[in-house]
């Protein structure tokens, strides 16, 4: 089981290394995923972006036209995000995170997989509060891991299609509507990633 020091860790590691992260993610291409999962949101729309990292889809999003804002657990990757975008991004983790507000779309893109397995069903069981009818919830997971900490110190959750399945099928308000494997967009070539579109009824 993962303890609160490894989060920690997992937090820490993002706060030493804001910079060099900004920089090698704010410029990697999701238009693909971004598209796919924007034409399930309306025209307009308001999305969250659950670990914004960089603050790179905020951007994408605020672009075409969305109302976006963006949390994560990195004070300093909240301060680059913010400053990139120009959205507000709040420090909060994903397991305290609970907004008065309803979204058309969550957009948590390589987030979840820091959480326990057990978390991330919680986190996917309360999405379903935060979603307006018809709102959709991309989830980004790596898959084919080992689960555990990497050599950063960096705590992951191997997640697969079936995972995910057995986790929405627990909701009765959310389905899956659309998954596909992608490559790593970073371009580590032992790295893919599960992309999943969820929606609810």
């Amino acid at each position: 089981m993962i303890n609160m020091e490894e989060t920690n860790k997992t937090i820490d590691y993002y706060n030493s290394n804001a910079a060099q992260y900004f920089c090698s993610t704010v410029n990697v291409d999701m238009s693909e995923c971004c598209e796919r999962f924007l034409k399930y949101v309306v025209p307009g729309g308001r999305i969250i972006d659950i670990g914004a990292g960089s603050g790179r889809d905020i951007n994408y999003f605020k672009d075409r036209g969305y109302v976006v804002e963006g949390i994560d657990a990195s004070e300093k990757m909240c301060r680059l995000a913010a400053d990139y975008s120009g959205a507000e991004v709040n420090c909060d983790s994903i397991q305290d995170w609970h907004p008065e507000g309803k979204y058309d779309g969550i957009w948590a893109n390589a987030s979840l997989l820091h959480l326990l397995l057990n978390e991330i069903e919680e986190f996917v069981c309360r999405a379903s509060e935060y979603l307006k009818p018809n709102g959709v919830f991309y989830i980004s997971m790596k898959t084919g891991i080992q689960t555990g900490c990497d050599n950063n110190g960096r705590f992951f959750t191997d997640f697969s299609e079936e995972k995910v399945q057995q986790i929405v099928a627990k909701s009765t308000s959310l389905e899956i509507i659309d998954t596909w494997i992608t490559a790593d967009a970073l371009g580590r070539n032992e790295a893919k990633w599960l992309n999943v579109i969820i929606q609810k009824r």
